[in-house]
C-alpha cells in the first residue's frame, strides 16, 4: 500500500509497494521550484503521486530526478512534461529501451512488476533532457539539490541526490546487489567504499527505493557490521565455515542478512576471477 509521508517541512515521499515493485517517489519543494525523485513504474503509480500532491496543493514537480535506469524508475515517466534530469549513463542505459517490445517481454517474464499490469500495460517513457557526468547541482529556491554518481554492484548509473538543508539523501536501489547469470553478487571493497560514501554526506536520513527509511545511526551500524563480514568472508572463503566462525564469535546475530553477504561476496569474488559457475 503507498502511503503519503511528509518526512521534513520540504521533503515527502511516496512509500514503496513490494507486491507490484513500486519504488518509493520522492519530492522535493523549493521556493522556486520542486522535484520528483524517480518516474514510477507505470503511469498510474505516477498519477497516484500526482493526485497526492494535488491533495496537498504541492506544485506538480519542474524536474524528475533519476537514480537509475530500471523499469520501474522510469515507466510512468510520460504522465508528467517536465524537466528530466538523470547522469549521462542512466540516459545511455534508457536510449534502447524505445526500440524494445517492453510489454511482451515483461508479460512473458516472472518479474515482480508484472503483477503492476494485470490489466493494461501503461507505461510512457520519456527520455532525459538534462544530463550530468558525474555531478550537478540544482536551486530550487532557498532549497539545494546535489545529484552524484555513485559506484554500485546494482547497476552502473546509479545516482543519490542530497538536499542539504533538509539532511535528506535519496539513495535509490544502489546498496542492492548485481545479478549476473542467475547470480547476486557483491564485489567486498565496492561496497565498503559505497557505505562510507553514503556517510560522508551529512543526511540524518537516507531514502532507499524498496524499504523503510534509514538512519544515519542505522547505517553506520550496517557499515561496521559489514564490514566485520567482509574480513571473515576472507578469511574464511567457504560460507559454512564463516557461519560457524561468526556465530562462535558472538559480535552479533548471525541471521539471514549475514549468510546472505557472505554468499554475495563469495559470488562477487568468484565473478571478479572470471568465473560465474554457469557455461
Amino acid at each position: 500500500m503507498n502511503e503519503w509521508v511528509r518526512l521534513t517541512q520540504r521533503v515527502a515521499w511516496l512509500t514503496p509497494s513490494e507486491e507490484t515493485d513500486r519504488p518509493g517517489l520522492g519530492y522535493i519543494k523549493g521556493s522556486e521550484a520542486s522535484a520528483a525523485v524517480d518516474g514510477g513504474n507505470s503511469l498510474k503509480h505516477m498519477r497516484l503521486f500526482l493526485k497526492h500532491l494535488r491533495e496537498e496543493r504541492l506544485a506538480v514537480p519542474t524536474f524528475t530526478f533519476l537514480t537509475h535506469w530500471h523499469w520501474d524508475h522510469i515507466f510512468g515517466l510520460g504522465a508528467l512534461d517536465n524537466w528530466i534530469v538523470a547522469s549521462e549513463e542512466t540516459k545511455k542505459y534508457m536510449l534502447p529501451l524505445q526500440d524494445q517490445d517492453l510489454e511482451q517481454e515483461i508479460r512473458e517474464s516472472d518479474y515482480q512488476i508484472k503483477e503492476e499490469f494485470t490489466d493494461e500495460f501503461d507505461v510512457a517513457l520519456r527520455m532525459p533532457s538534462i544530463v550530468y557526468k558525474e555531478r550537478c547541482v540544482f536551486d530550487l529556491g532557498n532549497l539545494t539539490v546535489l545529484a552524484q554518481w555513485v559506484e554500485s554492484d546494482h547497476t552502473a548509473d546509479c545516482s543519490v541526490f542530497f538536499v542539504p538543508e533538509e539532511k535528506v539523501l535519496f539513495i535509490g536501489d544502489c546498496l542492492y546487489c548485481g545479478a549476473d547469470h542467475g547470480q547476486y553478487y557483491l564485489d567486498r571493497l565496492r561496497y565498503l567504499t559505497l557505505l562510507k560514501t553514503l556517510l560522508r554526506f551529512p543526511a540524518e536520513l537516507y531514502l532507499d527505493s524498496h524499504r523503510k527509511p534509514i538512519t544515519r545511526e542505522r547505517l553506520r551500524a550496517d557499515l561496521e557490521k559489514v564490514s566485520r563480514i567482509a574480513e571473515v568472508s576472507v578469511q574464511y572463503p567457504d560460507v559454512g565455515e564463516a557461519l560457524r566462525f561468526l556465530e562462535a564469535e558472538n559480535r552479533f546475530d548471525v541471521d539471514d542478512d549475514v549468510a546472505f553477504y557472505l554468499k554475495a561476496f563469495e559470488n562477487g569474488e568468484k565473478r571478479n576471477r572470471g568465473f560465474t559457475g554457469n557455461p
